[in-house]
């Protein structure tokens, strides 16, 4: 469902967001090949962060990701524009 609803509301920031999400769960659930899962949020987490920059979950999906993926630098970075845009967001204090 959230494939499709990227497909009907490619502007829509938070859809990104959940779509991302997905991704990275699935990626560390072990149930579903990581790369594969992290590939997938790879491509929505940007687009969320581009759509909105004033959202949070954007820059918490990619700190997420980029951390998975070993990208220190970047993943630093986006947790701290977390923190800066929302301190009490999920990812914002303990995300770095």
């Amino acid at each position: 469902m959230t494939a499709r609803a990227v497909a009907l509301e490619p502007r829509n920031a938070a859809v990104h967001v959940a779509w991302a999400f997905i991704g990275y769960r699935k990626a560390m659930s072990g149930a579903w090949p990581a790369s594969e899962a992290l590939a997938a949020a790879a491509a929505s987490a940007p687009a969320a962060a581009e759509l909105d920059p004033g959202l949070p979950g954007g820059q918490v999906m990619l700190a997420s990701i980029y951390g998975m993926r070993g990208r220190t630098e970047p993943a630093l970075d986006a947790a701290s524009q977390v923190e800066r845009l929302n301190p009490n967001a999920w990812g914002a204090p303990h995300g770095r």
